[in-house]
């Protein structure tokens, strides 16, 4: 019985320290924690120094930026064309969405019909 008894005093005390608070290290304080650099959820506007190193390119009425994603869902098809959510029968820019599949976009403009392919090969 005193055998089992050390045995049971042996393991639990191990498991009885992990329970117990660890002291803190020489010059820690009770709220020490990570310690973030900055919130990145709080907009920091660019300086302008930053501004004149990054080229962005600029959007006007001239630039088309083309097929950027299909969406699908609750038996509706959407496509983000040109910078804007568009479904069938949609004008954007001159261009009419004919079709919308889950690959790609039939469209027609002045030049006639044409399949603008979501991924290229």
């Amino acid at each position: 019985m005193r055998s089992r008894t050390l045995f049971t005093i042996g393991t639990l005390l191990p498991l009885l320290a992990l329970l117990l608070p660890l002291p803190a290290a020489a010059g820690e304080t009770e709220k020490a924690g990570p310690q973030w650099r900055r919130d990145p959820f709080h907009y920091v506007p660019l300086s302008q120094t930053t501004r004149d190193r990054v080229k962005v390119p600029e959007k006007g009425p001239g630039k088309q930026e083309g097929l950027e994603g299909i969406m699908t869902g609750e038996g509706s098809i959407r496509a983000l064309f040109n910078g804007q959510v568009v479904s069938e029968g949609d004008r954007v820019d001159g261009i009419l969405i004919r079709r919308i599949t889950p690959y790609s976009i039939l469209v027609e403009d002045a030049s006639g019909p044409r399949r603008i392919d979501l991924f290229h090969d």
